[in-house]
């Protein structure tokens, strides 16, 4: 059960992770394409 839970919660982070990144690179294009290129504000 202990093994389950682990993978379960390894998959829903890089899950979450990749999640993440598509929407940080969607919508720095979206301001990219907007606007011209300003400083990057991380």
């Amino acid at each position: 059960i202990l093994t389950f839970y682990a993978s379960n919660f390894m998959i829903l982070f890089s899950g979450a992770l990749l999640v993440g990144f598509i929407y940080r690179l969607v919508v720095t294009y979206r301001r990219l394409k907007k606007a011209p290129p300003q400083s990057p504000t991380l």
